[in-house]
């Protein structure tokens, strides 16, 4: 049976970071510094553990594939297993039926057919749906009230000391645009997003402004504080702002 191009693709993406682990299972670690939290802005964990969940009920044959070679099903299965534990141990607001809520709150099924929220403390059991594994995320309890908390809430999620790692000089504002642009579009009324626009280019041009301060001590970024990272800060802030005006036509 082969395996559909999307899944192969997460199997490659998971499976790049441990080719040389032994066990894989010893690659984990590596794998959410090398794959997980710089592709963040593109990646979600929820999508990660998703697919680790297709990947291990599938009858695909998974030690066959280009980072697998030389490994057995049952080992490459383990190491998915523990990847997603570990997703679990490092972005709290998402897990998989079976796990251990660690945050309380309004919960959402995802992938599934059915619009289903329900409240669970911590330390409740996620449930499956109609006997199938899911994968539940946390809802915000605060809704942004403004582009500017809007913008705030996606720099101090996506764009972290620890998602970015000093790469600025290497990344490329435009990719990181398009996908915070994509996140805004659907999150922000019309007359939000122009007033984003306004924001975005009245912080390009102020990098002595308070705001930044916050966003390091939140995010530990210091986007002024170095040339590579205000670079970036500037063309990504043009992007976006260029994405959000084109979603206005």
């Amino acid at each position: 049976m082969d395996m559909p191009e999307k899944l192969y693709g997460a199997l490659l993406r998971m499976t790049y970071a441990t080719q040389f682990s032994s066990p894989m299972s010893a690659g984990v670690e590596r794998t959410l510094a090398a794959i997980v939290w710089p592709f963040l802005f593109k990646f979600q964990p929820e999508q990660y553990l998703q697919e680790i969940e297709e990947l291990l009920a599938s009858d695909y044959v998974l030690n066959e594939q280009e980072f697998t070679e030389k490994r057995t099903n049952t080992e490459v299965k383990l190491y998915l297993e523990e990847l997603s534990m570990a997703i679990e141990r490092e972005f709290p607001t998402v897990a998989r039926s079976g796990s251990v809520a660690k945050l309380s709150g309004k919960w959402r099924c995802l992938y599934c057919n059915d619009e289903i929220e329900k409240n669970f403390e911590i330390g409740n059991i996620f449930p499956t749906h109609h006997t199938c594994r899911c994968i539940w995320k946390l809802q915000p309890s605060h809704v942004s009230r403004s582009a500017m908390e809007a913008l705030t809430e996606e720099l101090c999620t996506f764009y972290t000391k620890k998602s970015m790692r000093n790469s600025f000089s290497i990344s490329d504002p435009e990719e990181y645009a398009i996908e915070t642009a994509n996140r805004l579009a659907r999150l922000l009324s019309e007359g939000q997003r122009n007033e984003l626009i306004n924001v975005l280019f009245d912080l390009k041009s102020r990098p002595t402004d308070s705001y930044f301060k916050m966003l390091k001590e939140k995010s530990e970024v210091d986007w002024p504080g170095h040339k590579d990272s205000w670079r970036f800060f500037e063309q990504f802030c043009s992007i976006l702002a260029s994405q959000m005006s084109d979603s206005l036509k």
